[in-house]
């Protein structure tokens, strides 16, 4: 049986279509599938024991926050985040002890802002520039103890920035999304810090295969802990996204720049040689074909 926490996000619904034996973990019952979800909450003990044990496969999505609006209570990213994590963390390794837990980790929120401007690779260093990244870094490294000290195989993805559905414009991440739904509501989308920033995209159909993949080659016993960049390993600025949809959409776009402090790094690739070695996959959608198939499927 594969679990999925997260699982009504927009990458988790997306993961959900194709996902064989599933089950979820969902808060929100409008949302909740009642022939394979459990409605509840990772932060709720009881509905942890309720929903891990017999878990093959575990694959952690759920979170309260982004990057950009985390650093406003760090005591409540860490109540809300980190703390959940790290039990269900504990109680996923004691219940399934020959399990593996597949963590969405970040790709663009953890590596050292001031490293050259070369592709990131997983061994490089890190410094996280929120409170969101900080304890994504700490979920890590507590999934690495725990590893070591229970056998737990554990598989972190730091994953790139994920497009291929509309996003609500009041979303605080997912400029691909946002923008389109902006777009055809013909209102002004606002962008934060420069829009010269380079960033790595991915379609969320790369996403599942990567997902896929990582499932079916989990990590030997011999080293059961791996980290693992999910990008496209390209890099695109706000603008080229900008006129990619525009191209898409047939239409120009509306803008306006919010000057914003404290936004991490202004260019971030990831190398991803690692995972196509380690899961025999490679991304397949170029971004301006990715966002075409998106808009396709929303006017179509």
């Amino acid at each position: 049986m594969i679990g999925l926490t997260g699982g009504t996000g927009f990458i988790g619904s997306y993961l959900s279509r194709g996902l064989p034996n599933l089950k979820r973990l969902v808060r929100d019952p409008d949302k909740a599938n009642r022939k394979h979800d459990l409605i509840g909450n990772i932060a709720n003990h009881a509905d942890l024991e309720a929903f891990l044990p017999q878990t093959e496969c575990l694959i952690h999505l759920a979170s309260v926050n982004y990057p950009r609006n985390s650093n406003r209570d760090f005591l409540a990213d860490l109540q809300m985040n980190l703390l959940p994590n790290v039990y269900l963390f504990e109680r996923y390794a004691q219940l399934n002890p020959k399990g593996h837990l597949i963590f969405a980790s970040s790709g663009g929120a953890l590596y050292d802002p001031a490293l050259p401007q070369i592709p990131r690779r997983e061994d490089d260093p890190l410094k996280p520039w929120s409170a969101y990244g900080i304890q994504k870094q700490a979920s890590e490294a507590f999934l690495r103890l725990i590893s070591a000290r229970d056998g737990l195989k554990v598989s972190c993805l730091r994953i790139s920035n994920p497009y291929g559905t509309v996003l609500p414009t009041q979303r605080g991440q997912g400029l691909v999304g946002i923008a389109i739904s902006t777009a055809l509501q013909g209102s002004e989308l606002p962008i934060y810090g420069d829009s010269g920033v380079i960033r790595d995209y991915l379609h969320l159909s790369d996403l599942e295969r990567a997902v896929a993949h990582c499932i079916a080659s989990p990590p030997p016993e011999t080293t059961p802990y791996r980290v693992l960049n999910i990008g496209s390993g390209r890099g695109y600025t706000v603008n080229q996204v900008l006129q990619e949809i525009s191209s898409a959409l047939g239409k120009s776009m509306k803008t306006r720049q919010v000057p914003v402090e404290g936004l991490g790094s202004d260019w971030n690739i990831l190398d991803i040689s690692r995972a196509k070695t380690v899961l025999d996959w490679e991304p397949r959608m170029e971004l301006g074909e990715g966002i075409r198939r998106t808009v396709a499927e929303i006017t179509s």
